[in-house]
Order: C-alpha cells, then sequence, then structure tokens
C-alpha cells in the first residue's frame, strides 16, 4: 500500500501540471477571444498609448458634431458644460440619456486634449442641470 504522503505528492502534482495546462492553453484562448471582442466592439479606432479615452468611434463623433452645427447642442468646452435642446432630451429614453451624456464627456475631453472625461449637461432654454457625467462617478440623470 502507499504511504499517504506519496498520494498527497501526487495529487499537488497534478494539479499544478492542471494549474499550467490551464495557463497555457484555456485562459490564453479565453483573453485572445476578450480581446477580440473588444476590437470588434471599438471597430478600426485604436486605443492611443498617450491618451487614456477610449475613443468614441467616427461615426459618433461626426453626429455630436452634426447636432453641435445644427444647434441641437452647444458645447462649452472649457468649462465642460453642454447645453441640450429640450425637444431632442425628452424624446430620449433614460439609457439613452446615459450614453449621449457619457458621449458628450468623451467628445468633450476629446476636443481639450486630455483625460479628464467630465461634463455637465444643461437644458438649453432654462439653464437647468439634466444630467452630470464623471468617469470616476458614473452617470447621473436629474
Amino acid at each position: 500500500m502507499k504511504k499517504p504522503t506519496e498520494i498527497i505528492l501526487k495529487i499537488v502534482f497534478f494539479l499544478i501540471i492542471g494549474f499550467f495546462v490551464y495557463q497555457l492553453f484555456i485562459e490564453k484562448e479565453s483573453m485572445d477571444s476578450r480581446i477580440a471582442k473588444i476590437e470588434v466592439a471599438n471597430g478600426d479606432n485604436k486605443k492611443d498609448s498617450s491618451n487614456p479615452i477610449v475613443e468614441l468611434k467616427k461615426k459618433a463623433m461626426d453626429n455630436i458634431a452634426s447636432m453641435e452645427a445644427k444647434g441641437y447642442i452647444a458645447f462649452e468646452i472649457e468649462s465642460n458644460k453642454v447645453y441640450v435642446k429640450p425637444s431632442i432630451w425628452e424624446v430620449m429614453d433614460y439609457k439613452m440619456k446615459e450614453n449621449m451624456t457619457a458621449a458628450f464627456a468623451m467628445y468633450c475631453a476629446m476636443k481639450k486634449g486630455n483625460s479628464l472625461v467630465r461634463i455637465d449637461v444643461y437644458d438649453k432654454q432654462s439653464g437647468k442641470k439634466i444630467a452630470e457625467y464623471s468617469g470616476l462617478w458614473g452617470c447621473k440623470v436629474l
């Protein structure tokens, strides 16, 4: 009969071998598939190593610029503020308001050329604060 220490050593040996096999094959494949999903979600945009902001897709930036050109929104880039026409804001559901607020914050940060992803959203007619976004605290629709 084998000694208990021999059995324990064999079990530990197989656990260690199993761990390395997992690390080499399964975990690597899982990480590769996660990276591929992120690249597909980001499209052709690559993360700039000097700027921690994940860039908005070109179409989203163009849409925000178009909204600004048409007068639906107005940015005060230096003070991290955007003013939105009430008729635009009212037709959005809650999730869309959160997404737009985050997009406005990223757009503003990219225009300023820094990594401060933060914005306050105001009603363009009344001047009342209607939402805010911070990279640290997230989005808050008021």
